[in-house]
């Protein structure tokens, strides 16, 4: 029953997007455009996001810290672009879970301390567009000086990076505060523990959670926070560059800092738990292009489609490979469960 309804919900909000996305558009236009402009983001996209995910790669590595001395680049690099192909053909962002269950089951390292490592992933790559947030809210004026958005839509992107720096800030805060009292965290998981499961699945959870704890705290205690770091501002760079280049193929003459409310905007269309972010992706998309950008609605549909239509396409080239390599168990979303016992 449960899974029906998550079908049914996932149905809704894709219709729901996709009409959001599609209403009052003229389909011959978008057409059109699409088949009628410059492509050189295309050439962009498939030569530099094989370097995105090796940066990506080895920066996971990197943040695993010790346990991931041993680990083979390549087996890194595996875990992630199959985790990222899974995400973007099943919902609910299940290749977060592949990910870590991939590369668990690989090397012997406990999943669930992958997986915290995961989090860590996001939380740095929200970081980092939180950087480039506060960048474009010093340099906004300087950024949209050719554009002359709606002042609703200038106000939105001020308070929206203000309330992005707030929300991370606080986070990290959290984690560290975790770090600093982390023997006590230990103690009150496992008395939660005790107090509320029942004796057959203690110890697990015990083991899992302190596992998970670990990892999320793995940045703190890590040696390369400084490379971390760069590694986080260079691959969103490199995305953000992608992505500028695209839309300048398309007509829109803007600066590389102008860009950075439309990343954003990504991101939150791409954090809706859909297949392949379809429906998110491209209502964000078009919203911020018609009104950030002042873009035609049809272009920005054209643009948006072929976007998002080369980044599943290149992830998926270079995950194809390495799922011959690994096998059909990595497709096989209902026994990660038991592939994360086995890692325990």
């Amino acid at each position: 029953m449960k899974n029906i309804i998550r079908t049914l919900i996932m149905i809704a909000l894709i219709v729901f997007f996709l009409w959001l996305f599609v209403k009052s558009l003229d389909i011959e236009k978008a057409k059109y455009y699409m088949f009628h402009t410059k492509l050189r983001f295309l050439f962009f996209i498939f030569v530099v996001y094989p370097f995105i995910y090796f940066f990506r790669s080895l920066r996971w590595k990197q943040i695993i810290g010790g346990k991931g001395e041993s680990m083979k680049l390549i087996d890194v690099f595996s875990a992630n672009v199959l985790g990222f192909a899974i995400n973007y053909t099943i919902p609910a962002r299940v290749g977060e879970l592949a990910r870590a269950v991939i590369l668990g089951k690989k090397t012997g390292v406990s999943s669930s301390f992958i997986f915290s490592t995961v989090i860590i992933e996001r939380i740095l790559d929200l970081g980092a567009m939180v950087f480039f947030a506060g960048f474009f809210y010093v340099f906004r004026g300087f950024a949209f000086k050719d554009l002359n958005p709606t002042k609703g839509s200038m106000e939105f992107l001020s308070k929206g990076s203000v309330i992005a720096f707030v929300s991370f800030i606080s986070l990290m805060l959290l984690i560290f505060l975790i770090y600093l009292f982390k023997k006590r965290v230990f103690v009150f998981w496992e008395n939660m523990c005790n107090k509320l499961l029942p004796s057959k699945f203690r110890g697990g959870a015990i083991h899992a959670g302190e596992r998970f704890i670990e990892g999320l705290i793995a940045l703190f205690e890590n040696k390369r926070k400084i490379l971390i770091i760069i590694n986080s501002l260079v691959i969103w760079f490199l995305i953000s560059t992608g992505y500028w280049i695209a839309l300048i193929d398309f007509g829109l003459k803007v600066n590389f800092i102008a860009i950075i409310p439309y990343i954003v905007a990504l991101l939150i269309g791409a954090s809706i738990p859909t297949p392949g972010m379809v429906g998110g992706f491209e209502a964000l998309s078009q919203m911020a292009l018609t009104g950030f950008y002042l873009m035609d609605k049809n272009i920005a549909a054209a643009a948006t489609i072929l976007m998002h239509f080369s980044l599943i396409v290149v992830t998926l080239f270079l995950a194809l490979p390495f799922l011959i390599r690994e096998g059909a168990w990595v497709l096989n979303i209902k026994g990660y469960k038991k592939y994360e016992e086995k890692v325990k």
